[in-house]
C-alpha cells in the first residue's frame, strides 16, 4: 500500500509540473502530452482488469511421485489471452506436508505477456520422506502505474510423494525369519499344511513355491496355490511408528526408511507380510497384503496422509491393547528394526 501511494504522489507531481508548463509556454505538444498523462490511469486500471479477469493460473509438480533428496520440479504459470500484457502478477505459495507442518510461504512475482503464458520453474529438493502438497489460493496483480492491485481467489493444488532413494540396510533380530515361520515349517515337515487346505487360488508374485497345486496347475494350464491354515496364520505384519517429535522431524523420515528397507528385505527373501499402521484420526489400524514393491509403495501412499503422533511406541501399545494377531509383529521406529520381535 505504501508503494501505491508513493507512485500515486509521483504521478501527481508529474501531472502538476506538466499543467504549469502548458500554462507558461502554451505549446500544443505540452496541451498533448498533458492530456495522454491524464487519461494513463483510467486507461491503465481498465485494460488490467479485462485482463486480469481473463488471466488463468497453474501450479505442477513435474513428478507425482520422486525420490528423497533428488530434485523434482514445481511449475507456476499463467495464460493471458487477452492483448494486453500484465508486468506484476503476484502469487503467494504455501507447500506443506503432514508429516512435517508447513514452509514459510513464498510470494512469487511473474509477468503475464499478452496472448499467451509464462511459466516459473522451481527446482526443489526434499531431504525427508513423505507427502508434500502445494497450494496456491490467491492471485494479485498491478495496473501498469502500479495505482491499484487486482485480486482473485483460486484453488490451484498439486502434490507429490517421496520415497526413500535406496534401500536401506536394516538390523533386527538374528532368528528374524526362524522366528516368523517355525510353526509353518514345523507343519511342512509333518504334513498339516496338505491336510489342511482353506482354499485353492491363483498364484501371486511372492507365494512360496511348496504352496503350488501342481496337480491342478497342470491340469489347467494356470499356477494354482493352496491356501491353508498354518501359511494364513504366521505371516510378518510390519508396524510403522508414526512417531515424530516437534524438535525431531528426522525421526519419522528414519521410521519410513527402516519400514521400506524391512518390506524390500521380505520380499527380496519372498516372504508375504502385511504393512500397518495406527491412524491416530480414525482411531484404527490400517493394514496393507504386500506382495510386490508396488504393494509397499501403495502402504506408504496412504501413510503419508496420517498425522504423526509425539507419543513413543503409541502404535506398539495400540496393537498389544486390541487383541490383533496378525503373525510375527515387526516394529519399525527411528531406531530401526526392534529387538523384540513378538510371535502373537
Amino acid at each position: 500500500m505504501g508503494k501505491q501511494i508513493r507512485n500515486i504522489i509521483g504521478y501527481l507531481i508529474v501531472a502538476f509540473l506538466l499543467l504549469l508548463c502548458v500554462f507558461f509556454y502554451r505549446q500544443a505538444f505540452l496541451v498533448v502530452l498533458f492530456l495522454l498523462v491524464l487519461l494513463l490511469p483510467p486507461v491503465s486500471y481498465v485494460l488490467c482488469r479485462r485482463s486480469f479477469e481473463k488471466l488463468t493460473a497453474e501450479l505442477d509438480f513435474s513428478a507425482a511421485e520422486a525420490e528423497k533428496n533428488l530434485e523434482v520440479t514445481l511449475t507456476i504459470g499463467f495464460t493471458n489471452p487477452t492483448k494486453f500484457p500484465l508486468l506484476h502478477v503476484e502469487c503467494p505459495l504455501h507447500i506443506s506436508s503432514p508429516y512435517y507442518g508447513s514452509r514459510p510461504d513464498t510470494t512469487y512475482v511473474l509477468p503475464a505477456p499478452a496472448g499467451s503464458g509464462d511459466a516459473l520453474s522451481l527446482p526443489l529438493n526434499f531431504h525427508y520422506c513423505g507427502l508434500y502438497q502445494a497450494e496456491m489460493t490467491t492471485v494479485k496483480a498491478y495496473d501498469l502505474l502500479h495505482f491499484v492491485a487486482f485480486s482473485k481467489e483460486v484453488d490451484l493444488r498439486t502434490q507429490t510423494m517421496v520415497f526413500p532413494t535406496e534401500k536401506v540396510e536394516v538390523s533386527y533380530h538374528p532368528s528374524f525369519y526362524a522366528e516368523g515361520f517355525d510353526e509353518y515349517e514345523t507343519s511342512l515337515q509333518t504334513g498339516n499344511v496338505s491336510s489342511n487346505v482353506t482354499d485353492i487360488r491363483e498364484y501371486r508374485p511372492g507365494d512360496r513355491l511348496q504352496r503350488i497345486h501342481w496337480k491342478l496347475s497342470a491340469k489347467i494350464d494356470k499356477l494354482m496355490v493352496k491356501e491353508n491354515e498354518a501359511a494364513a496364520s504366521h505371516q510378518f505384519y510390519v508396524l510403522l511408528e508414526l512417531y515424530r517429535p516437534a524438535e525431531h522431524p528426522e525421526y519419522l523420515d528414519a521410521a519410513v526408511n527402516y519400514a521400506y528397507g524391512v518390506g524390500e528385505e521380505l520380499l527380496e527373501h519372498r516372504e508375504n507380510s502385511f504393512f500397518g499402521f495406527y491412524s491416530g484420526a480414525r482411531r484404527e489400524f490400517v493394514s496393507h497384503p504386500v506382495r510386490s514393491e508396488e504393494d509397499l509403495k501403495q502402504a506408504l501412499r496412504e501413510a503419508y496422509y496420517e498425522k504423526p503422533y509425539t507419543t513413543a511406541n503409541l502404535a506398539l501399545r495400540m496393537y498389544q491393547d486390541s487383541g490383533m494377531q496378525k503373525g510375527t509383529l515387526i516394529q519399525v521406529t527411528h531406531e530401526g528394526v526392534m529387538d523384540e520381535v513378538s510371535d502373537t
